[in-house]
């Protein structure tokens, strides 16, 4: 009997054995994960080419992007260059109207030198946030000419010369500065004398400049 529970205990052991390293088999899982298409060099070119996606500068950086400078809004006038008021600004006759333009001594000297006064003038100008009016580029007009129509004929007392291309004249007892035009300076220069009376036809320019075309003495 004893000899028999032994191979009893043995048969079972061997049997326990067998089941413990025995493989156990798992179940297959599905992946639920949908599949994603992998973009081909042609989507990638389209997508590259969009009008609606933002163009990069720097192709390093996708985020840099170049930002345009915005013109500054100018406008332009003619005038009669009157004088400095200080070394920031100067005084200008424009339509008969005295107007201060910003324009440092600074930008005067390296842009036109010295100014006479009473030179006509062609400015460049923008207005800034204190509404003054800051010259960008200034340049002196040429000499006036003559035009084919002389519209006035005025009788005139010659009081002086200024300069040698201007001088006042005296209208109904009033002082009136003048221009000679380019052609009468060339071709007869004026040799008027104090309180000598003339009749002198003269036109008006763009830039205010009253300019005599020709005279006549009458004493």
């Amino acid at each position: 009997m004893r000899i028999k529970f032994l191979i009893v205990l043995l048969v079972m052991g061997i049997v326990l054995v067998g089941c413990t390293n025995a493989p156990v088999e798992q179940p297959e899982l599905e992946d639920d994960t949908p599949e994603q298409d992998t973009p081909s060099d042609g989507d990638l070119d389209d997508a590259s080419s969009d009008p609606d996606q933002p163009v990069s500068d720097d192709p390093e950086n996708e985020d840099t992007f170049t930002i345009l400078p915005v013109e500054e809004e100018t406008d332009s006038v003619k005038g009669i260059y009157l004088g400095r008021m200080d070394t920031g600004a100067i005084e200008v006759l424009v339509d008969g109207a005295y107007k201060v333009f910003r324009w440092h001594m600074d930008e005067e000297e390296a842009q036109t030198g010295e100014i006479q006064p009473y030179t006509a003038i062609d400015i460049v100008y923008s207005t800034n946030e204190q509404e003054a009016q800051v010259v960008s580029n200034l340049t002196l007009a040429p000499e006036p000419g003559t035009p084919e129509i002389i519209p006035y004929k005025e009788e005139a007392v010659f009081i002086r010369y200024m300069g040698e291309s201007q001088c006042y004249l005296e209208i109904e007892e009033q002082p009136h500065l003048f221009w000679f035009a380019l052609e009468l300076m060339e071709s007869e220069p004026p040799t008027l004398t104090e309180d000598e009376t003339i009749q002198a036809s003269y036109y008006m320019d763009d830039y205010g400049r009253q300019v005599i075309v020709s005279y006549e003495t009458l004493n």
